[in-house]
């Protein structure tokens, strides 16, 4: 299982890759990152989301509270990866 906690100083959303943008808040991700945090590359079938910087991120609809925007993060990277994701910053 993988944690999208971050809790480190420099992120104001308290998620992985979960970005104010705006005013809104997006899951802005690249594949490098779901392999770091996940350990695993991105399914091929799913290959197709990643389409900004020339095919390898991935940036979100809108979401208009952190909390929308953490269980957005979390579905997105069970999807594209297979692997169980959670958030829980007291299990770092």
């Amino acid at each position: 299982m993988t944690n999208l906690a971050r809790v480190k100083a420099n992120n104001t959303t308290s998620v992985h890759t979960l970005q104010k943008i705006k005013g809104f808040y997006h899951v802005h991700c690249n594949i490098f990152q779901i392999k770091r945090v996940t350990g695993v590359d991105v399914k091929p079938e799913y290959m197709s989301l990643f389409t900004h910087e020339n095919g390898t991120a991935y940036l979100s609809k809108p979401y208009l509270t952190v909390e929308e925007g953490k269980e957005a993060a979390i579905k997105f990277y069970s999807l594209v990866s297979g692997i169980a994701v959670f958030w829980d910053p007291d299990a770092l």
